[in-house]
């Protein structure tokens, strides 16, 4: 079977309102689905509005937040290579992958192009 060519969707977003708190991507929101789609031999591209560099909730990275997943993530030089070189927005051609994973910060859904593949939800 040909693997699907997965885009998971990221924000660019690094700081909470007007404020100058940080914020990004909640690690374990990437991480997770990440390794569902690599580990099913799945070909993964990460897209955010800007591109480059996503930034990281730092709440997401303290010890308690953490997760298999994060933890394999943050040692992995292949993922950490997406999370510096994002796809912008721009740049994504939705007509190339076959499935979409949104992580919206507890809230994430994945689709397929022609019909709904799943939806994952997981609220805290």
């Amino acid at each position: 079977m040909k693997s699907l060519e997965v885009l998971i969707i990221a924000t660019s977003h690094k700081s909470l309102g007007d404020t100058s708190a940080d914020t990004g991507v909640w690690l374990d929101e990437l991480a997770s689905p990440y390794y569902v789609f690599k580990d099913a031999g799945e070909c993964i591209t990460i897209s955010t509005p800007d591109g480059g560099i996503i930034p990281i909730d730092p709440k997401s990275e303290v010890k308690d937040a953490l997760t298999d997943s994060t933890k394999r993530f943050k040692t992995d030089n292949q993922a950490m290579y997406h999370l510096s070189h994002s796809l912008p927005f721009t740049e994504v051609k939705a007509e190339n992958y076959s499935c979409f994973d949104f992580g919206l910060s507890l809230f994430s859904f994945y689709i397929r192009s022609s019909n709904i593949m799943g939806v994952r939800c997981r609220f805290i």
